[in-house]
This record gives C-alpha cells, structure tokens and sequence, in this order.
C-alpha cells in the first residue's frame, strides 16, 4: 500500500513511522516534509520511505498514495498577527494545497486528517487554533464531495512520551524533579485525558488497515476515556520516581478559555478496531524509563 504522510517529523509523526518500520505489513510511505534533508537525519534512509516537499507535486501524483495521513500543523496559544499567518498557512493552505494536489492522483482512496479535542470543548473551537483546524475541515468535506473520496478525522486527546520533538506539558512536570527552583505552573485542576503516543500511532495503523471498513466523515476520538488531573499527574510520577515534584501551583494564570475538562469520549465503532495498550502509570514509567 502506498501512503503519504504529513507531519512525519512530528511528536506523533516520528511514532507512526517508527511503528511502520517496526510492524509486518510493508508499506511505500512518501514523506512530505518542509525540510528534507532534516526529515532523513531524523528518520533515517530507508527502503521503503522516500522523502518529497509539497512543491514536488509531479513526485506525489507519480507516487500515486492510496492513504494519505495528515499529521502537519502549526500549533500556538498565541493569537497576534505573526502567529494568524502561521495558522493559515500551515493548517489550512498547506492542507488545501495538497488536496488540489491529489485530485490528479487516481489510485487515491482516504484522507485520515488529524483534529483537536480542543475543537469540541468549551462550546467549541476553545482556541485560534482549533478554530484552523476546523476551517481546514470545511475544504476537506468539499473535496471529499468533489471527487468522491474518503475522509476521517482523527482527534489525539492529551499525549505523552515517545522522541522529544517540543516540550509538553508533563516534561514540564518531569523537569521539576531535579529543578532547584519551584517551576510555575496553573494551579492544575485542569481534568485532562493522557494518552500515550504510541497508542495513538498504533490507531493510525488501526484505520489504514481497516479504512475499507469506515464509513467517510466519521471523527475518531483518541484517548483513554479516563479523567486525570494534572496535580495527579505529577504525584503519580513522584510516586514512580521516589522524588519530589518542585512545581509552584498557581504561579502561572490559567488562560481565557482554558479548557478545564477533555476527556475521549466511548465510541463502539473506534474500540472495535482499536483500543489503548497503556494505562498512566504504565506509560509514564516506560517514558522515564526512556527518558
């Protein structure tokens, strides 16, 4: 099968194609990536993975994906004119381009795009970002429509572990377990669904295996369905690690709008393709473990 991925430089990017050199089934993937030389330092060079930029669009249309997942965004809290540029460009041109793209590539059959929890909380699109997000999605229904394609939106609620490509929030909290000064931080009531990447790159290859089988449009909500709050967070790791978290609650503000509760809700059709190998403490002592 031939697959184009997006994003494959990413936190969950490098997963995805970690677990496709690891797993039985033997895949063509073609990279998109901005930069290529980086993308072969990061990922390797390999039999079956070849490297392309958006420009090489005669690349992708002789390449000819059955599959393309769509991991590339721009993610930012901020919300001033620079990072505006960057989340239309990144999350929706980007995007938009390579579907005009695909449109002369006639072996193509299923776009699995990638959401955010943050588009369905606090009445919806809670951030600029999301709010990208689901703009892209409006273009992704057209062409899908269009040109009689395939579509699913996959939505990876909080995750953790796997390569260091951007610190995240429980690094953050891992820090502070060797840190002399007290790292700020909200007060860490937030109640958060953590899910370990590769989990959620085993989905991936969960819906690549099974997208004859999933109905387009569909969004698959990627988590645990467990409700675990960040001040939890980091007593189960001292409880892990023997150590003491130096962390001062409350020295950061919580933002407007920020999501106080986001948790993956059961779906039936999502559990019967694809469940969570690792609970928290599973997952987090194999991150330190990695670490």
């Amino acid at each position: 099968m031939r697959i184009l991925i997006t994003g494959a430089t990413g936190f969950i990017g490098t997963s995805l194609i970690g677990r496709f050199l690891r797993e039985r089934d033997v895949h063509d993937v073609l990279c998109c990536v901005r930069d290529i030389e980086n993308a072969r330092l990061k990922l390797g060079i390999h039999r079956n993975i070849k490297y392309c930029s958006l420009s090489n669009s005669e690349t992708i249309k002789d390449f000819n994906p059955e599959i393309v997942v769509h991991l590339a965004a721009f993610n930012t809290s901020k919300e001033g004119l620079a990072e505006i540029h960057s989340l239309v460009e990144s999350n929706i041109e980007y995007g938009l381009m390579l579907l005009n793209i695909l449109t002369g590539c006639d072996k193509f059959k299923i776009f699995i795009n990638t959401g955010s929890f943050s588009q369905f909380c606090n009445g919806g699109d809670a951030y600029l970002y999301s709010a990208s997000k689901s703009a892209f999605e409006t273009f992704l229904k057209y062409y899908s429509k269009r040109y009689g394609w395939k579509y699913i939106n996959v939505v990876p609620y909080t995750v953790y572990g796997g390569e260091k490509t951007v610190k995240r929030l429980i690094d953050y909290i891992i820090e502070s377990l060797d840190s002399s000064r007290p790292i700020a931080m909200s007060k860490g009531e937030q109640e958060l669904d953590f899910i370990h990447v590769e989990d959620v790159a085993s989905f991936y290859i969960s819906a690549i295996r099974n997208y004859d089988l999933i109905e387009s449009g569909q969004t698959f909500h990627i988590g645990t369905g467990i409700s675990t709050s960040i001040r939890e967070v980091s007593y189960l790791i001292e409880d892990i690690t023997g150590k003491k978290c130096n962390i001062n609650w409350g020295g950061i503000n919580y933002r407007d709008n920020d999501i106080m509760y986001a948790i993956a809700p059961k779906q039936e059709i999502r559990d019967s393709i694809w469940n969570p190998k690792f609970n928290l403490r599973e997952g987090l002592t194999e991150y330190l473990l990695h670490d």
